[in-house]
């Protein structure tokens, strides 16, 4: 059994052992400097282990390490004076949304702008607004944008580097009551570490990210799992052989 977690996973899992299965228990790419709850209740049951952070193997000494982020070389895809923001797939993320109409307002942003909302998400005057969507059109808009400001999940700023953007990172906050934990500070701090993203927890923060992002040449990089998927295919197939 393979999985890389949700603490509902746990007790198919702790079945699977009791029942003879191989477990191998995969942190999430999300987790860089501490394991995730999943992972420290999980991995006692895991015959092999594997993070995708060399920080990990402080916690997990015996894990495998397959670090995906891999710098991308080649020309950076056309632009246009474009700042595209977006909160991810569904959930409002209205602090991010607010305070890039704000920037704008103030004209502190030159660009044209386009805000992504998530449902039910605030969509305030001055600035064009659309709810979701589809991940067509998401690339589509990353493919346009010379800058984007989005949450502080892996996929979005993936996404964003893979696309030459020059990318600035909102994370939402525990505290806030925006998620359920502080996550997304770890991921952007361990982009931001890389030289490859802006962080911004405020408005003001922001408009320093945006003068920041402005001055410097824009990162790409993108995730490639081929080596951890060639390990898990190896462990697949010494299990079909027993």
């Amino acid at each position: 059994m393979v999985s890389t977690g949700a603490g509902s996973v746990y007790f198919s899992l702790l079945w699977a052992r009791l029942l003879g299965a191989r477990i191998v228990v995969i942190e999430s790419f999300a987790r860089f400097d501490h394991p995730s709850a999943f992972a420290r209740i999980a991995g006692p049951l895991a015959h092999h282990k594997v993070v995708q952070s060399p920080a990990l193997s402080a916690y997990w000494p015996d894990a495998e390490v397959f670090d995906p982020l891999r710098m991308v070389d080649g020309p950076r895809p056309d632009k246009k004076p474009l700042l595209f923001a977006t909160v991810g797939a569904t959930l409002p993320f209205d602090r991010l949304v607010e305070s890039v109409a704000a920037l704008k307002a103030r004209g502190e942003i030159s660009e044209s702008v386009f805000v992504q909302t998530g449902i039910g998400g605030a969509r305030p005057a001055g600035v064009d607004t659309v709810e979701t969507l589809p991940f067509e059109g998401m690339i589509a808009r990353l493919r346009e944008a010379d800058i984007v400001v989005c949450h502080g999940g892996t996929g979005s700023l993936i996404t964003a580097l893979r696309e030459g953007c020059r990318t600035i990172a909102m994370p939402r906050l525990f505290s806030l009551g925006e998620h359920y934990d502080d996550h997304q500070e770890e991921i952007t701090e361990a982009f931001r570490a890389r030289g490859l993203i802006a962080v911004a927890k405020s408005e003001d923060e922001l408009s320093a990210a945006l003068k920041l992002v402005r001055d410097r040449t824009p990162p790409m990089a993108t995730s490639d799992p081929a080596e951890l998927t060639t390990y898990v295919k190896k462990l697949l197939a010494e299990a079909a052989s027993r």
